[in-house]
């Protein structure tokens, strides 16, 4: 019988407490229930040049004809700034995506923007498990899907729908920048093992997106907190405590961290995208804890591009693994049921090499805008496994991989252990020292 040992390894690096059996029967029982789910996906662009967002909208393929605005039911919508990709997770069904620009950026569509309506696409049929590709193109000029008069408020229609559609999108249950209180146990531990082990339960029961620890405010910075591996937003209390509130602001990003990493960042930059129409912010801040820090630079090639290059002028990873894991290939190769988020850790994975080299000339390194200052901190206190020195959960060597050493503008190793680092005085002076420099 195979030693188990290699699975208490896979389990140590998703810094979990529960036992590694626990953690893949609980694996195996979500992922059976998440199979019943397809994805809708593709790109959308207008035929003329724009900037504006664009929203591309999923509806059940039968509507009610009374031209009533308010009779529509909306399951979803993704909204980005200027062509690109957008992405549906939605139980089997018959569907229609259409998609408009909003010129005015007011989150709905108003008659006379450009639409691609109903009358130029055709429905479609979604199986378990299957994986559509729709693309969309929106002209010039457009017409509505009936003849409505009046705005249609797609966040508010959605968020109506939801009772009525049950559990038939996953980013229908999206947080889109609700208030709430850090203290909450909701943050707390459970739900960061729980977004591991079960991320289908953790969307649907906890809740996924970016969340606000006080009403917005237009006069303080949004410094955006991302944990990393089965972590959890109380992990920050410190950090968030020890933040200037008369220039700052704290969010945070709660998500479920056994799902594969670039659908996660991408659902994140389409978070934001959305919040900055909301509120007009100029700039925010990203500090990212672990796997948080590989989650935040995708998050940021997905968000930054010409118009938004100024948006983050600070990204602070602390203690991630770069380079991935060891122990992440072999649980990829020899368990019996993969964690998805492993096909991402392991130290040999796309995602990795997509971080620092460019997909599509992988000879050529993959940098961030000039405007967003790059700083490292990293964590050494732990016990050697052989000759691999870890600071309790990471090995150092990950944490130190050489293209990020290459591109961040400091590198500062501190005396603790790998979530340790969160509550000590030295990463708090350092992150604040940071957010006073790189805030305008």
């Amino acid at each position: 019988m195979r030693s188990s040992s290699w699975l208490a390894g896979v389990a140590l690096l998703a810094a979990g407490v529960m036992g590694s059996g626990c953690i893949l029967l609980e694996a195996r029982k979500d992922q059976q229930e998440l199979a019943r789910y397809g994805r809708i996906h593709g790109h959308v662009e207008t035929q003329h040049e724009s900037a504006n967002p664009l929203v591309a909208v999923l509806f059940p393929k039968n509507q009610p004809q009374t031209g009533n605005p308010e009779d529509l039911i909306i399951i979803d919508h993704f909204v980005r700034v200027g062509p690109g990709s957008y992405e549906f997770v939605v139980e089997p069904g018959e569907y229609l995506v259409l998609a408009f620009e909003d010129v005015n950026g007011n989150g709905s569509y108003d008659p006379g923007e450009p639409l691609l309506n109903a009358n130029m696409v055709e429905p479609f049929s979604l199986a378990s498990g299957e994986e559509v590709v729709r693309d969309l193109a929106i002209p010039t000029e457009g017409r509505p899907v009936t003849e409505l008069k009046k705005a249609v408020n797609i966040g508010a229609l959605q968020a109506r729908s939801m009772s009525e559609q049950n559990e038939k999108s996953l980013g229908a249950h999206l947080v889109r920048g609700k208030i709430v209180d850090l203290s909450d146990e909701k943050f707390g531990s459970a739900n960061g093992q729980l977004g591991l082990a079960k991320p289908l339960d953790f969307v649907l029961d906890v809740g996924a997106g970016i969340y606000l620890t006080e009403p917005y405010d237009p006069d303080r910075i949004p410094v955006l907190f991302v944990h990393g591996i089965s972590g959890y937003p109380q992990e920050f209390t410190e950090l968030i405590g020890s933040l200037d509130k008369e220039r700052f602001q704290a969010w945070f990003f709660f998500y479920p961290s056994g799902f594969r990493l670039d659908p996660i960042a991408k659902r994140e930059a389409e978070l934001m995208v959305e919040l900055k129409l909301r509120y007009g912010f100029d700039e925010f801040l990203v500090v990212a804890h672990s796997m948080g820090g590989l989650v935040s630079r995708a998050f940021l090639f997905h968000y930054l591009n010409e118009d938004r290059a100024e948006d983050v002028p600070l990204y602070l990873s602390i203690s991630t693994p770069y380079g991935g894991s060891e122990r992440a290939i072999k649980g990829v190769e020899d368990s019996p049921v993969v964690i998805p988020v492993w096909r991402d850790m392991a130290a040999n994975s796309e995602f990795l090499k997509d971080l620092f080299w460019k997909p599509d000339a992988p000879d050529e390194p993959r940098v961030l805008p000039k405007e967003v200052a790059f700083h490292m901190m990293f964590s050494f206190k732990g016990e050697s496994r052989g000759d691999i020195s870890t600071d309790g959960a990471v090995a150092v060597r990950s944490e130190l991989r050489i293209e990020a050493q290459r591109q961040a503008l400091s590198l500062l190793g501190l005396d603790y252990s790998h979530t340790g680092i969160l509550r000590s005085d030295e990463a708090k002076q350092r992150m604040n020292e940071l957010l006073a420099r790189y805030a305008d």
